[in-house]
């Protein structure tokens, strides 16, 4: 396996065209010192000394956010290892606007600050908010963000929250890349590619493997076994990692983050809003990842995948199965043209490499309680 995620480069600052040679085009993390530098605004602003919560809400006390539950050990729930898609959405409900609503409430930075020095270790923390606009010019998106940029559809996300916060080793499904920019405080993130979900023991877009339980020693093997890597961003950073990226994000401190997402292309838009998580559709994601590297192989191969999309199914199941039978067959007709590329392994090659090593590591099958909606892809012309 190629070790482009073993070293993150560091740098204070690419060209858009050094930045798709040596990092989007080959997929490989950096981490840019000081991106937005050169923003008069930002300078000019009292937020660049801002170092906590506290901080932030005295030069922001009216500013109001969303919160919502943290991951912790109760919002897991066993899987069975024979689970099928159906059992799962069976188990987890998708659960409707208004209690998704009770469950992030609404608070001033001031109030958040007060329900923290009243709740030290309190699980409420802000998560993928839309970046309020007081901080929308300070933190304008950086360039690289439209280099597939096909539907103009750039998102940015504003983070914020206390030391021990974790997001569990997960990729993002929206299938998109990201430049992660840290305004305050310290994170730990640790990245791998996803030519390694078997050895992660993927379901859907989770890991069963629970980073938190990992020593040092276990997590850098598993580093080593994965060709992963581990990095701490703090304020004035700016982490580049491509779209499908397994990552776990731990917060060491009081921090505050934006997560700048980059537009998407038509094959990567229609492979993650119309297909079910999981780690076929993942690496499909990484074959269309860069429209300059589609060529008629992988535009056939896309046709192939809304071919079986658009087909017949008897069930929920019998789509999911058709779609990562059909996506497995064109990674190895792919593997074939290509031997470099890794994202083919034959199934019994991965079970057996992800059962040896596994079995030394403390790990658990859980997966957070999430809201469904991406089990909802099936196409209407489909009678179930």
């Amino acid at each position: 396996m190629q070790d482009k995620y073993k070293k993150i480069d560091v740098t204070e600052g690419l060209s858009i065209g050094q930045f798709y040679e040596d990092y989007f085009s080959r997929r490989r993390p950096v981490l840019f010192k000081n991106l937005m530098a050169k923003n008069n605004l930002l300078e000019a602003s009292k937020l660049s000394y801002i170092t906590s919560i506290a901080s932030l809400a005295d030069l922001y006390p009216t500013l109001k956010l969303k919160f919502s539950e943290g991951f912790r050990p109760d919002y897991f729930s066993t899987f069975k290892n024979s689970s099928t898609p159906e059992d799962e959405a069976n188990q987890l409900k998708p659960i409707d606007e208004a209690t998704i609503s009770k469950g992030r409430p609404n608070m001033t930075l001031v109030e958040y600050n007060s329900h923290l020095e009243s709740n030290p270790h309190s699980s409420l923390f802000c998560s993928e908010n839309k970046v309020p606009s007081e901080f929308e010019n300070l933190f304008p998106i950086p360039k690289y963000c439209n280099l597939d940029n096909t539907y103009n559809d750039v998102q940015t996300q504003f983070f914020l929250g206390t030391a021990n916060h974790f997001a569990h080793m997960h990729y993002d499904t929206d299938a998109r890349h990201v430049i992660l920019y840290q305004l305050f405080g310290k994170k730990r993130v640790v990245l791998i590619p996803p030519e390694s979900s078997r050895i992660l023991s993927a379901k859907r877009h989770w890991s069963m493997l629970n980073i938190k339980n990992l020593n040092h020693s276990q997590l850098k093997g598993l580093l080593k076994l994965t060709n992963g890597t581990e990095c701490i961003i703090e304020g004035g950073d700016a982490l580049y990692f491509p779209c499908a990226s397994w990552h776990y994000i731990e917060y060491l401190s009081d921090t505050c983050s934006i997560r700048f997402a980059f537009g998407r292309n038509k094959y990567t838009t229609f492979l993650s809003e119309k297909l079910h998580p999981c780690s076929q559709v993942q690496k499909a994601i990484v074959l269309f990842s860069d429209i300059n590297s589609i060529d008629d192989v992988r535009i056939s191969a896309f046709d192939r995948i809304v071919t079986t999309y658009n087909s017949p199914c008897a069930d929920i199941n019998d789509k999911c199965k058709q779609i990562e039978d059909v996506i497995s067959q064109v990674l190895y007709s792919i593997s074939k043209l290509n031997p470099s590329n890794e994202l083919y392994i034959p199934e019994s090659e991965g079970l057996e490499a992800s059962m040896k090593t596994l079995d030394n590591y403390q790990y658990q099958h859980l997966t957070p309680q999430v809201y469904l909606s991406g089990w909802n892809y099936l196409p209407k012309s489909n009678s179930l």
